[in-house]
Order: structure tokens, then C-alpha cells, then sequence
């Protein structure tokens, strides 16, 4: 081999070392300090009142025009997009989300088998879904009056196997009446950002809110 292509090999391989050794040690890096190593702050728990029994919600995530309606209750839509993660921000499917509600005069109410199948619109006041493989679940109802002193919210229960039933509420963000519900004003600042939905009102008309809701335990891992 000439002196030319020794000079050009040896320096191919230690300049392509670094390169190398920089890979191996951002791969190290990664494994030290795994992505799922990670912790979210929990949900507070709320007390839901008037919970209806599981017996008595409707299987359906629409309550303002469930399966069989041809007309939607009156009342301004709001969809609303949720995402249930554990304490090491790992989705969370499966779970078993039911919401309960007054409607937009503040009366509390539940819809009947009748209501549900004859042709009269309805709002069936409280409604069931399960979040999907990525924790994610979604409702369209309508939005709520103040009831009483507090607030309007959504109440929610969220059911997991092997974990206590999980209950709070979902108040909205900038909403003067918020300062007066006693449940919401007892919680720090931070605590109550985590219970408040932003009001994104849509093109057509209807309003959009998003939620993340972090369970306060660790979900068992499954190995391969």
C-alpha cells in the first residue's frame, strides 16, 4: 500500500471514530435515562356529586343526540376530547370514563328507556365511553348552567381493572363563576389550570374543549 492511500485510510478511520464514539455514547445516554422514566403530575381528585350509578348511565358518548335520535337536544354543543395517562405519562386503555351533567336550564336530569326510544329529542344527562389504545376518549353534550353555587362543569368517573374508581370535575378556563364554586376555589392555582378546559369555539358554531387527565398510579407493564 502506498504512503498516499495509508495517509487517506488511517485518517478515514480515526476521523469516522469520533462519529462512532458520539453514537455510542448518546445510545448509552438513552439508556440510562429512558423516555418512560418520566412523571406527570396527578389530576386532583374532586368529589362528584349526584353520581347516577352505573346501572342508570346510557351507553353512549352523545348525550345531547343518542343512537336512535334524528333531532339533537337544543342547547350549544360542546365536544369534548380527553386523554387518561398514568403517573409515568403512559396512556392508559381501557378505561371506563362516564360523565354526568345539568343541563343548560341547571336541571339536573337522566334520560329514561323511554326517553331514549321513542322520537322525542333528549338530553340524556350523563353518558359512557373507554378511552382507546392511545388513552383517548371523546363525548359531545351540551354545555352546562351554573347549579347552585357552583360553577358549570362536567363531573367525570373513570373506572381502570385493579384501581379505585377515579372521580373529578372540569371546569371552564376564565369563567367568571368559577371563583365562587367552593369545590374549585379550595384548590391551589396549579391544581386548579389541571381541572380547567380551554373554550376553542368552532366554525360551525359548536365549542371545543381538551382535557389530560393523569391517574395517580402506575400502570403494571406487560414484558416480551
Amino acid at each position: 500500500m502506498g504512503r498516499g492511500m495509508q495517509y487517506r485510510f488511517s485518517h478515514y478511520f480515526v476521523c469516522g471514530l469520533r462519529p462512532l464514539r458520539w453514537m455510542t455514547l448518546i445510545f448509552a445516554s438513552l439508556m440510562v435515562s429512558p423516555a418512560w422514566a418520566d412523571t406527570c403530575s396527578p389530576t386532583p381528585a374532586m368529589h362528584a356529586p349526584h353520581y347516577p350509578g352505573a346501572p342508570n348511565i346510557p351507553n353512549s358518548n352523545n348525550l345531547r343526540m343518542p343512537a336512535g335520535k334524528a333531532v339533537a337536544a337544543e342547547g350549544q354543543q360542546v365536544l369534548l376530547n380527553g386523554t387518561i395517562l398514568d403517573a409515568k405519562c403512559v396512556p392508559v386503555m381501557n378505561a371506563r370514563v362516564e360523565l354526568w351533567q345539568v343541563d343548560p336550564l341547571g336541571k339536573r336530569m337522566l334520560a329514561t328507556r323511554e326517553d331514549l326510544v321513542n322520537a322525542v329529542p333528549v338530553f340524556t344527562g350523563a353518558g359512557r365511553t373507554y378511552s382507546n389504545n392511545a388513552g383517548q376518549f371523546y363525548f359531545t353534550t351540551i354545555f352546562p348552567a351554573a347549579d347552585g353555587k357552583s360553577a358549570p362543569h362536567f363531573n367525570l368517573r373513570i373506572v381502570v381493572d385493579g384501581q379505585k374508581p377515579f372521580t373529578t370535575q372540569l371546569y371552564f378556563a376564565g369563567d367568571a363563576r368559577n371563583a365562587e364554586d367552593r369545590a374549585f376555589s379550595k384548590l391551589p392555582a396549579d391544581k386548579q389550570r389541571s381541572v380547567s378546559v380551554t373554550v376553542r369555539p368552532q366554525e360551525n358554531g359548536d365549542l371545543a374543549v381538551s382535557t389530560t387527565l393523569v391517574m395517580p398510579f402506575t400502570q403494571r407493564y406487560r414484558g416480551y
